[in-house]
């Protein structure tokens, strides 16, 4: 979210000064004393991921089968619009939109025995597609008190919509021939509208010359209102002993429990950073702490986490710059 996050691997809570710092550290935009406006965009991402044994078929005989869930896809995703003013007296205002999620996926999986002619022949698939995305939106202030100390904080109103489907085919039947004499047809479908509310305080201090740390805090989101809905069918026909069929057709459209307060823990992130001599760029490593958030009202089952960045920007001339960092994305989430 901004060209110095880019460049770094999102190590930018201790050196960041560009307009991402209204997201990352608010603390950083005090040292800004001109007008900006930054729009930033991630141009190409290819996510390749899988899921083991993700669908299983139980067999009779305590026998089972299972296929993972694979999905690969691109994409392109505007993720920050920022503008800032200096005002004077070393401070910084400014507001703006950071899409700081996004995903799209598209999960399938075929799992058959259908040339089987002593036992049970049975065909299945199932497929699993959704579409998530987080916004923030926001005004935000930096404050240089000294040259070497600066706070800041912004406060983001989130929206957040999220659809999840999923459906599975099964067919069976005791002869290759007679494999689609019993099936069933499962679809379900969740939507979910979230509007929430988080702050972000920070400061950014060099404690002896050209090293600097940085603390901030993003305290947990709080939903102001929120609107879910579940849609489930369910078909089938099977032949009986008595070789008469039987029907299942079940229906289902669930209002949905809609939560209230926190769904995402407060956050801490410490950093370390070294500016190099005569402004040729910087190195910055920082981490970041979750505390575990369990509340079965709100769905939330969320584990301590832990990430970190490490990251280098360079200036190799007068107008270009070179970036470099390596960062860990552990999920809190205990299921996915």
């Amino acid at each position: 979210l901004g060209g110095e996050a880019a460049m770094s691997g999102g190590a930018v809570a201790t050196m960041g000064r560009d307009t991402g710092s209204a997201y990352y550290n608010p603390a950083g935009l005090g040292a800004n004393t001109r007008a900006q406006f930054d729009m930033s965009t991630t141009m190409a991402v290819l996510r390749f991921r899988t899921i083991p044994d993700a669908f299983r078929v139980e067999l009779p005989g305590g026998r089972n089968q299972s296929a993972q869930l694979s999905n690969i896809q691109p994409l392109i995703l505007a993720t920050s619009t920022v503008y800032t003013r200096y005002v004077g007296r070393g401070v910084t205002v400014g507001a703006g939109h950071f899409a700081n999620n996004y995903d799209f996926y598209d999960y399938s999986g075929v799992l058959k025995d259908d040339q089987n002619p002593g036992g049970l022949n049975y065909r299945s698939r199932v497929q699993v597609d959704g579409w998530s995305t987080r916004h923030h939106f926001g005004p935000t202030v930096g404050w240089q008190i000294t040259p070497r100390f600066r706070i800041g904080m912004s406060v983001f109103l989130t929206y957040e919509w999220r659809r999840d489907e999923g459906r599975i085919w099964l067919q069976t039947g005791p002869t290759p021939e007679l494999v689609s004499q019993n099936f069933i047809v499962g679809d379900i479908d969740l939507k979910r509208s979230t509007y929430a509310g988080e702050a972000v305080f920070g400061l950014q201090w060099e404690f002896v010359k050209r090293w600097h740390t940085s603390l901030v805090i993003r305290t947990p989101r709080i939903v102001a209102y929120e609107k879910a809905r579940k849609y489930s069918l369910t078909t089938g026909a099977v032949v009986r002993d008595d070789k008469n069929s039987a029907a299942l057709f079940d229906y289902d459209d669930d209002p949905g429990a809609a939560r209230r307060g926190r769904i995402a823990p407060m956050q801490v992130v410490l950093g370390l950073g070294y500016a190099l001599p005569r402004g040729r760029g910087w190195v910055s490593a920082e981490a970041d702490y979750s505390p575990k958030l369990r509340i079965p009202a709100n769905s939330v089952d969320l584990r301590h986490n832990v990430n970190a960045r490490v990251g280098a920007r360079v200036r190799v001339s007068e107008t270009v710059m070179m970036g470099m960092g390596l960062f860990t994305d552990r999920t809190n989430e205990t299921e996915i």
